[in-house]
């Protein structure tokens, strides 16, 4: 049930039965964790999608919405090509259609053509990129180590709800490793570094931070007839 999350301290808690001190090397405690998945928020405001588009064919990809804190898992697939991702995005998205719920898309790997695709179609989405500069480049070495960081904090001051039934959900949050480079900058552990530890990508984790990344903390693209990002990253590649 946990296996996502072997060897984090939530782990250890809930399936080997032991409770051990929390040590500084993860992010997220346990503790923090149990109090989000007690805590019963109101969510009444649209709120946002962030969408996790797997990079690798055992991966999923999967997308949570935030609502005023309130996050849940919408859907999870895997196994699809760009096309079929981009409609199953757009099909969650069409299902609300009074409300116009916009969407964060991490546009690493598959994703960028995700992105395009429903920008092309005129979705309300926004591009992430974790690997990209920081909003406060002194304090974080990138943009994923500031929205993890940004996310703990909101589950520090109470304004995070997560359902107690998303195991997955809590174990790959409990994972998570993060550390100060020469710098004295904050960093987050990448997909990559969990992987090497034996650990599957956090894409569950990783949707349901970028739920609650605002609009203003990232480009919004959606309206301007620039290249795409699928196009610019090829030619980085090239």
């Amino acid at each position: 049930l946990f296996r996502s999350g072997e060897g984090s301290p939530i782990w250890q808690s809930k399936v080997l039965g032991e409770f051990p001190d929390v040590s500084d090397e993860y992010l997220i405690s346990p503790s923090l964790i149990t109090a989000a998945q007690q805590r019963d928020l109101p969510g009444m405001i649209t709120g946002r999608y962030g969408v996790d588009v797997a990079r690798y064919g055992t991966d999923k990809s999967v997308v949570y919405r935030n609502r005023g804190g309130v996050i849940r898992l919408v859907d999870a697939w895997a196994k699809q090509d760009t096309m079929q991702s981009a409609g199953r995005v757009a099909n969650i998205m069409r299902s609300t259609p009074t409300k116009r719920v916009p969407a964060n898309i991490d546009v690493i790997g598959l994703g960028a053509g995700v992105f395009d695709r429903l920008r092309e179609q005129r979705f309300n989405v926004a591009p992430y990129q974790g690997s990209s500069r920081a909003l406060d480049p002194t304090k974080f070495k990138n943009r994923r180590s500031e929205s993890w960081w940004q996310f703990r904090k909101l589950m520090e001051e109470g304004e995070i709800d997560l359902d107690p039934a998303d195991t997955k959900l809590a174990a790959e949050l409990g994972s998570i490793k993060w550390g100060v480079d020469s710098a004295g900058r904050v960093y987050v552990e990448s997909k990559d570094d969990m992987l090497a530890r034996g650990l599957p990508s956090p894409n569950h984790a990783d949707a349901a931070v970028m739920s609650t990344v605002s609009a203003g903390a990232i480009p919004d693209r959606s309206d301007e007839p620039t290249p795409s990002i699928t196009s610019d990253l090829m030619a980085k590649v090239m």
